[in-house]
């Protein structure tokens, strides 16, 4: 058999592995900045705000009380007006 000889281009680049020491700093490419984020419909939001609403309305319970201790709560147009819907409610 015939021997072949190598190919070769006069005005190549020699080609040379890519090799870095091991003590060479690598850049590496930063991360792009990543927030989350979340939409809530305005019902959910409503019931967000459930906590921020007090059980009961502590200043109308005292000022009810303070009114019968007082004996000013009832009053007849209260009565009338209590018996009324009461009378609707029939």
């Amino acid at each position: 058999m015939s021997e072949v000889s190598p190919l070769s281009r006069p005005n190549a680049p020699a080609l040379t592995p890519n090799v870095k020491p091991a003590d060479a700093k690598v850049a590496m490419p930063a991360k792009p900045a990543r927030s989350d984020q979340a939409d809530f419909s305005a019902a959910a939001q409503l019931l967000g705000r459930l906590d921020q609403i007090p059980d009961t309305r502590d200043e109308l319970i005292t000022r009810v009380k303070q009114e019968i201790a007082l004996g000013a709560y009832e009053t007849p147009e209260k009565v009338d007006g209590a018996i009324e819907e009461l009378l609707k409610d029939l």
